[in-house]
């Protein structure tokens, strides 16, 4: 699977979100819904209980609802009662059926129990969008947004908003998330600078499609981690193809059409975003799928655009299922070339691309059968070959907390001591745990299956060709019969268009990222008459995400002036990654 986000692991650094928003509507803050403020101290969100809520939170039944149903009274009423009942219900039944036309925001409380840190306030709510745009009269959903923003201090008129990767991760509700984005708009000044705005996407956490959502696609995802031959593939294929036929079901008995989750359409969505909260020009701030929807607004919908922010850069015209190869091919080789022109690195782990692939070669013939253990769970056996490690080495290539050890791990492996191996093995089984519980696998399927998977009959072949070193990773939902049992429509040609665009755009990336490697944004940035370009070494997937400070006062000076180039002092002074050294340990 090609997931095109950070690795949920590593967002404790602050994806996390809670669904609410401004009441902006043109009138800033005034009329708070659901607010939270922390003069002196935590103040939690009123956690009243109120009735019609569903598990997910939203409001099922409103007070009209409940008028025009209500049973008559049982006693006599007078002429001019019974008329002023029969206006009132008639009242109340016109109040629902003229709902406003989306997209339009509605106020809703914060869910209980959220607490912000001093000089932080929030407000929730909802903004109503078309399922399908050709539909005016049809389906409807409702995107959970919120709002954060320092209280106490003038702001920059222009909120920012973030657009979250996956496709089909949550930018997160909960109240402990929530908190964590609040500390992050009080210490980090290009966040705190001006509203900072969030949101889950169409069918993804608090902004459900369905009444209540599907299983994982692919129940078998944290297993296939631990041993990717069990179970067997035709079991594994056809668990994959049942849940996905399942799942397609539930949309079509319900009248939805999974075939409307797209780049395009949650790119709408975030243009609607704009107008139902009342902006008259706000910025964009896209992490990995996200700056594939932020560039795919810049071209077809740049009203109201200020300045955009991607990382991690996905742009419309790549193709991250069909490159996916030569994408991990080429960090890798970025890793070992910065050990090799590094004397101290190159001094401990000579020659570190050929003992990779032969550890590679000798973890095949003699498989390594690990204990793994993750919290609450009990211990499991894991596999680790040379696919393993491969596809080991891709997770740890994304995460520059983890990349700095892998000429270390090979160096140790090859020698027999495999603790750096097994941990990082433990590693990767909890992360996908941590991705079976988040990712909707159903907009991730609707996503892959009609903007991502390519159109010629031997992509197959042709990526294995790309670097045969890797060749085994190559991942096909053509073949595995995964987007056969998720029939959405291709999308138009015109959607994975390149974007060219004079919006002012900073772009982001990690030296050593393997799943949206740096070329990318460059290419793009090409297109842009007013993109700037940096590459931040020894950096993965996620860069200002993760907090990296030079990447944060870039971004506080282009928010401050996305007209010139920024203050970029900080970049030309980095120093280059440091490897961790051979252990000293016996």
């Amino acid at each position: 699977m090609v997931a095109l986000a950070m690795d949920p692991a590593g967002q404790a650094d602050g994806l996390a979100s809670l669904f609410g928003t401004e009441l902006a509507a043109g009138v800033g803050a005034v009329g708070v819904h659901g607010s939270a403020l922390g003069p002196g101290h935590e103040t939690p969100v009123s956690d009243t209980p109120r009735a019609g809520l569903s598990s997910r939170g939203w409001i099922t039944q409103t007070s009209f609802d409940r008028m025009a149903a209500a049973s008559p009274r049982q006693r006599p009423v007078s002429g001019m009662r019974r008329i002023l009942s029969l206006l009132l219900v008639l009242a109340a039944s016109g109040a629902v059926a003229e709902e406003p036309q989306p997209p339009f925001f509605t106020a809703r409380d914060c869910p209980a129990g959220t607490a912000l840190p001093e000089g932080i306030a929030v407000q929730c709510g909802t903004v109503t969008v078309l399922e399908d745009r050709t539909r005016p009269d049809g389906p409807r959903i409702a995107l959970a947004v919120a709002t954060l923003w320092r209280t106490g201090q003038d702001l920059a008129p222009d909120p920012l908003l973030f657009i979250q990767g996956g496709p089909g991760l949550p930018t997160h509700l909960g109240p402990g998330d929530l908190k964590v984005w609040a500390g992050m708009v009080k210490s980090r000044e290009w966040l705190g600078r001006q509203r900072l705005v969030l949101f889950d996407q169409r069918g993804v956490g608090a902004s459900p499609i369905l009444p209540s959502g599907c299983s994982p696609l692919d129940p078998n995802a944290v297993n296939r981690t631990v041993d990717h031959l069990q179970p067997p593939r035709a079991a594994w294929l056809a668990d994959l193809r049942r849940s996905a036929k399942e799942c397609w079901a539930r949309y079509r008995d319900s009248g939805h059409g999974p075939g409307n989750i797209t780049t395009a359409t949650i790119a709408a969505d975030v243009a609607d975003l704009r107008l139902a909260l009342g902006y008259p020009a706000w910025n964009l701030w896209g992490m990995s799928f996200g700056s594939r929807v932020a560039l795919a607004v810049m071209r077809d919908h740049p009203e109201g655009i200020r300045s955009v922010i991607v990382e991690g850069v996905a742009p419309p015209e790549a193709n991250l299922v069909r490159d996916h190869l030569a994408d991990l091919g080429s960090a890798f080789d970025a890793l070992v070339g910065t050990c090799r022109d590094d004397a101290d690195c190159d001094a401990a782990f000579p020659d570190l691309e050929r003992r990779y692939f032969a550890l590679a070669a000798a973890l095949d013939a003699h498989p390594r059968i690990a204990p793994v253990t993750v919290p609450d769970e009990p211990t499991v056996m894991a596999r680790i070959d040379g696919w393993a490690l491969r596809d080991l080495t891709f997770q740890m290539l994304g995460s520059p907390e983890r990349s700095r050890f892998l000429p270390l791990l090979v160096a140790e492996a090859e020698a027999g001591n495999m603790r750096l191996l097994d941990s990082m093995k433990t590693w990767q089984v909890l992360v996908a745990e941590i991705e079976q519980e988040d990712l909707a696998s159903d907009v991730y399927a609707s996503v892959i299956c009609a903007d991502l998977l390519p159109t010629e009959s031997d992509w197959a072949d042709r990526a294995r060709s790309q670097d045969p070193r890797f060749a085994d990773q190559v991942w096909n939902p053509q073949s595995d019969g995964s987007c056969a049992a998720w029939p959405v429509a291709r999308s138009p040609a015109g959607d994975a268009a390149p974007v060219t665009s004079a919006i002012p755009t900073l772009l982001i990336s990690g030296a050593f990222d393997p799943i949206t490697p740096p070329g990318r944004a460059e290419a793009a940035a090409k297109r842009l008459a007013n993109g700037h370009s940096y590459v931040f070494p020894g950096q993965g997937h996620g860069v200002l995400i993760r907090g990296q400070p030079c990447a944060r006062r870039i971004a506080n000076r282009f928010l401050d002036d996305p007209g010139s180039r920024p203050d970029d002092a900080c970049f030309t002074s980095l120093a280059p990654p440091i490897f961790e050294p051979p252990s000293r340990r016996p």
